[in-house]
């Protein structure tokens, strides 16, 4: 089996692990390898953010730590990008220090049928401002600690091993302070292949209480 393979294995044995997690195991079961095409979410390269990685590996837990590994180890496989452009109001500039891959979904290298699934890597002092998306989403906190916002219970704090539940086109947020965050996360809906809308009055200002 190739980088790509084992880390999808890996990603959906985490998954699997979860109980709180099964409702999005439809996003990594019965997935095949698509003919190849372009990624509808890809901005520009990450290559330059990518490179500050390594430092999740010291703040995962045994839990995480596995699929942690198994990333650093693959993510020169891994298709690395940005999912908004440079003039997008995501909050206050710092959102060019994160990356997404898509390794499940349309475009990527496994297809199924009704989801998206991906790693998510986010260096320290990161604000990505509220946004919001038709299909349901986890981020699986696999390193580090962020703040998350919604705009039902407001701000909260996460870490490794932690999963955060973000039901349809609800409004939410996050930051990271002085560590970098990876996060392993899925979508389960429709409207698979729209940028998420951002909330754009408030000119991509955080929430109070960040």
């Amino acid at each position: 089996m190739g980088a790509l393979d084992n880390l999808y294995c890996a990603a959906r044995a985490y998954l699997a692990s979860r109980p709180d997690c099964a409702a999005y195991m439809p996003t990594v079961t019965g997935a095949s390898v698509p003919q190849p095409g372009a990624m509808s979410f890809a901005q520009s390269d990450c290559s330059d953010v990518v490179r500050h990685m390594d430092r999740v590996a010291k703040t995962a837990c045994p839990a995480t730590q596995p699929l942690v590994d198994q990333l650093l180890s693959a993510r020169d496989a891994v298709a690395w990008f940005q999912v908004y452009k440079p003039d997008d109001l995501v909050g206050k500039g710092k959102i060019d220090r994160t990356a997404v891959s898509l390794l499940a979904g349309p475009g990527a290298a496994f297809e199924p049928e009704h989801g998206r699934m991906g790693f998510y890597f986010l260096r320290d002092g990161v604000e990505y401002a509220p946004h919001a998306h038709a299909p349901r989403e986890i981020y699986a906190i696999l390193s580090g600690t962020a703040r998350y916002w919604n705009e039902v219970s407001g701000w909260s704090a996460y870490g490794a091993g932690d999963v955060i539940y973000t039901l349809e086109h609800r409004w939410h947020a996050m930051t990271t302070c002085n560590e970098p965050v990876l996060i392993l996360w899925a979508w389960i809906g429709e409207d698979l292949n729209l940028v998420p809308v951002l909330w754009e009055e408030d000119q991509g200002s955080i929430p109070d209480g960040a």
